[in-house]
């Protein structure tokens, strides 16, 4: 008869009832390699039975039992070498082809409480060492596997506390975080439960008040999560929304806190890099890092707003510099390209408006002097206007060897200064910032 409970005792029983039976069947020849262990020629020989008779319910029972004796001793070749993962991932297989199968319950909760025992132990080591971020993921990890373990809880409360505490929480915020949590003695509660539940593991009663202590325990952290993410320290209130939501599942406060803290520890950590390229001069990557952490950010709105105007001024003053150093290096035309760029973006930047048109007229002065002095009739008259260029641009065209060719060496009367007409600066408008040009009437 084929046990629903243990199907390698399932098939070793039918087994001994074939060996009466004469003469032997293909079926008698797959039980028997299951009993002698040859796991995967049995699934290769039932699976061929059965692909052979399609709808017999006997042969679908039959590849059934040897897939999943084949599973279970994959899975525990595994796990005793160490590879849980892999050997748990095989057991939810079997169960998922025999989900009435007592040995295969068994082995998923062997390999679950020792994937726990794992992360624990490993969480311990971490949290010892200091390096508590670690930790915490390794106390996770083992709630994971084990659900409301005791120590796991344990280890993951103080290894949040003492995060909080690193990050800048202070003295004050320990203290209190340990006299609120210690209010009503619900951590020692908790503690007996746990030894009773130990003790009594079938009484009700005792899991109900745990879960009860647990409840309040998690609103606790809740309410002080939320006075942390009201200081805008969304890290630490993020480890507190978590230890609520490993207390309470069903705590919607502390798992809508620990999605919203989640995204807002993300946006931080994106605006912080963004200003870090700004001051970098990476000014499209930054505008991508806003860009992406934005969206995930309600309280830190004002922060990304502005780290979007340091970039614009930002960008605007780099290209004031550009234009400032090509006017001193006497490259006008390129300088009044620079200014243009400039003006285009803003109305107004500090005296841009100014040094373009002034510029211009350097310009057109040039033009007027040089033309002039290249029509002249007579060396004199070419010299003084020669002369005029180089008082306000002495890299003009040829302007520099025209004049080593006219000027004797001895000669050193100084030229006149000729100031060309530059215009008042501009009055800033009636606003007070940098932006918004001044129109001239």
């Amino acid at each position: 008869m084929h046990s629903r409970r243990n199907p390698v005792l399932a098939v070793l029983l039918a087994l001994a009832a074939g060996c009466a039976a004469e003469p032997r069947t293909p079926a008698d020849e797959i039980r028997d390699d299951v009993y002698h262990g040859h796991y995967e020629e049995a699934v290769r020989a039932a699976s061929s039975l059965r692909a052979e008779h399609p709808g017999d319910a006997s042969l679908e029972a039959l590849h059934r039992d040897a897939s999943v004796a084949w599973l279970l001793e994959q899975g525990r070749r595994l796990t005793f070498q160490d590879h849980d993962l892999e050997a748990l991932t095989l057991f939810r297989q079997a169960r998922d082809l025999d989900p009435d199968s007592a040995e295969v319950t068994s082995w998923i909760g062997k390999t679950t409480r020792k994937l726990s025992r794992t992360w624990l132990e490993r969480g311990l080591e971490l949290h010892a060492s200091g390096k508590l971020a670690e930790a915490v993921e390794a106390y996770d990890k083992a709630l994971e596997y084990a659900p409301g373990d005791p120590s796991a809880l344990n280890g993951l409360g103080e290894a949040t506390i003492q995060i909080n505490y690193r990050e800048g929480m202070g003295k004050q915020y320990f203290e209190e975080g340990i006299r609120s949590l210690a209010a009503y003695w619900l951590d020692q509660a908790r503690s007996r439960f746990a030894y009773s539940d130990k003790y009594e593991p079938d009484s009700a009663k005792t899991k109900q008040r745990a879960t009860q202590v647990d409840a309040l325990l998690a609103q606790q952290r809740v309410t002080v999560a939320k006075g942390i993410e009201e200081q805008h320290r969304f890290g630490a209130a993020r480890n507190e929304y978590r230890l609520a939501v490993k207390l309470d599942p069903q705590n919607a406060d502390a798992a809508a806190g620990f999605e919203r803290c989640t995204n807002e520890s993300k946006a931080a950590a994106l605006l912080a890099e963004a200003k870090m390229d700004i001051v970098r001069m990476r000014l499209d990557n930054a505008l991508a890092l806003i860009a992406e952490g934005e969206p995930l950010t309600v309280a830190q709105k004002d922060l990304f707003e502005g780290a979007r105007a340091a970039i614009e001024q930002t960008r605007l003053e780099r290209i004031y510099q550009e234009a400032l150093t090509l006017e001193r290096d006497f490259q006008y035309e390129a300088a009044i390209e620079r200014y243009g760029v400039l003006l285009a973006q803003t109305e107004y930047y500090k005296d841009a408006i100014t040094r373009k048109d002034t510029l211009e007229e350097y310009v057109q002065l040039a033009g007027d002097l040089y033309a002039k002095a290249q029509s002249a009739t007579n060396d004199a008259d070419r010299l003084d206007d020669l002369r005029k260029i180089r008082v306000f641009w002495p890299e003009y065209k040829d302007v520099a060897a025209q004049l080593a060719a006219l000027e004797p060496p001895s000669e050193a009367p100084a030229p006149k200064p000729v100031t060309p007409p530059v215009k008042k600066t501009e009055k800033p408008p009636p606003k007070a910032h940098d932006h918004g040009r001044a129109r001239k009437p």
